[in-house]
């Protein structure tokens, strides 16, 4: 660095603080020796590993520091950072768990950093639930990030009496707000981020996923998630048994599933219970597999347009950049209180949920396999007319079925030609024209 950018200590030190490696750490190190600066303490344990030079000094002086320090904060998590890599876990319990309890008083993001220190000392479900679920600080809205509040208040001061098309000021704020009601309600709920997600979606079984959704650390805003999920896969896995088992209590959190939850329960015969409860997957595309992060879905509108109706296949590869072709994604790692066998179950479960595919294409091919088994089934002309769009090109990498959906639109008219979903099926080409 050039000397001159080094005369000032405040430069000099947001340079530092930037820069990554051994050298950094050394140079941070004997600014701490020399001025006894916690800004510089906190940079030299911000660049520790378990074994640095002086690092016993470090520690030291971090168990002295000022907690009124605007760095203690960043001082006490990479202090913890450091017992945990050593195996101190009570030391680095106890650091964590006081940091938590100072609560609000810190940031909601050292919270949350705190927290993930914390989870890699759980070993029970309830503990590696209690320390994922975190509160948001920010959430993004189209590229923008800052608060629910702040997203309204933005788009309440762009009212004018022309764009609001003649209504009143109230008026205009208050379909805002209305705009905006679920996502209100997340402003001070805690969720779980993609890395959490990702471990569920990987490594629990059924059995664990109903063990999450019945367990006392699980928020009740979050159990109809998980439902879903445990449903679907049932649906998908051919697991009736547990399907039959959580439909009542799916029911409780979506009544308007009743009427055709119903259907499926009522059902006298294998085959009539598989077909009622595809019916109920094509009316509504809110349901997957898969978990979702952050709030979830919340959108159960079929759209030829939409891009998350149902679920995609996932993605267990990552790119070499090196070589530039695909390589196989590294399981998440293993929380401690999971067995060896159920991350085998949950692999199993993968594995079989993953050859099935995107959901677009293999629910149509349901569906045809319906209306060649019971043409006279009043409900398959509707079933497929939704395959129909659900196989548009809008759906990005997940429904890009052209040949199929052109199939099917055949299909339809050839053994529907008066049905009303052959109709509107008429009335959206001459739209789209």
């Amino acid at each position: 660095m050039p000397a001159f950018l080094r005369q000032d200590a405040l430069t000099d030190w947001l340079f530092i603080y930037q820069m990554p490696g051994a050298e950094a750490y050394l140079y941070s190190l004997n600014k701490f020796k020399e001025t006894g600066s916690e800004l510089w303490l906190m940079t030299a344990l911000s660049k520790a590993d378990k074994t640095s030079t002086g690092l016993p000094r470090l520690l030291e002086a971090s168990n002295n520091a000022n907690r009124l320090s605007p760095g203690f904060t960043t001082i006490a998590y990479h202090t913890a950072r450091i017992l945990l890599v050593q195996g101190k876990s009570a030391e680095a319990r106890r650091m964590i768990d006081d940091m938590l309890s100072a609560g609000d008083s810190i940031p909601v993001s050292a919270q949350n950093s705190f927290m993930s220190l914390r989870l890699k000392l759980t070993e029970s479900l309830e503990d590696f639930l209690t320390y994922t679920l975190k509160k948001p600080y920010a959430f993004d809205f189209d590229g923008d990030v800052g608060t629910v509040e702040e997203f309204i208040a933005e788009q309440k001061s762009w009212y004018t009496s022309e764009s609001a098309d003649g209504k009143t000021r109230e008026q205009y704020d208050a379909d805002i707000e209305a705009n905006f009601k679920e996502e209100k309600l997340w402003q001070e709920r805690q969720m779980f981020d993609e890395d959490t997600i990702e471990v569920m979606n990987q490594l629990f079984p059924q059995s664990v996923l109903l063990q999450v959704e019945r367990s006392p650390a699980l928020p009740g805003y979050m159990r109809e998630r998980f439902l879903m999920a445990v449903w679907t896969r049932a649906f998908l896995l051919d697991d009736m048994a547990t399907m039959l088992t959580v439909t009542p209590e799916l029911i409780k959190y979506h009544p308007e599933f009743e009427p055709l939850l119903t259907k499926v329960t009522a059902a006298r015969t294998q085959s009539a219970m598989d077909t009622a409860a595809l019916y109920f997957v094509l009316k509504n595309p809110i349901l997957s597999p898969y978990l979702e992060s952050g709030m979830g879905k919340t959108d159960n509108e079929q759209d030829a347009w939409a891009v998350d109706d149902w679920w995609c296949a996932p993605y267990d590869t990552d790119i070499d950049e090196a070589t530039s072709t695909e390589v196989p994604k590294p399981l998440p790692p293993k929380p401690a209180f999971l067995t060896p066998a159920q991350v085998k179950t949950a692999q199993a479960e993968r594995k079989r949920l993953k050859d099935i595919g995107d959901a677009p294409k293999y629910l149509a091919d349901k569906v045809m396999a319906w209306a060649k088994r019971a043409p006279l089934d009043k409900r398959v002309p509707e079933a497929i007319y939704i395959m129909i769009n659900a196989n548009g090109w809008t759906k990005y990498g997940c429904g890009n079925n052209e040949e199929l959906k052109d199939d099917m639109t055949k299909y339809l008219k050839l053994h529907y030609p008066n049905s009303e979903w052959t109709r509107k099926l008429a009335e959206d080409d001459a739209g789209n024209q």
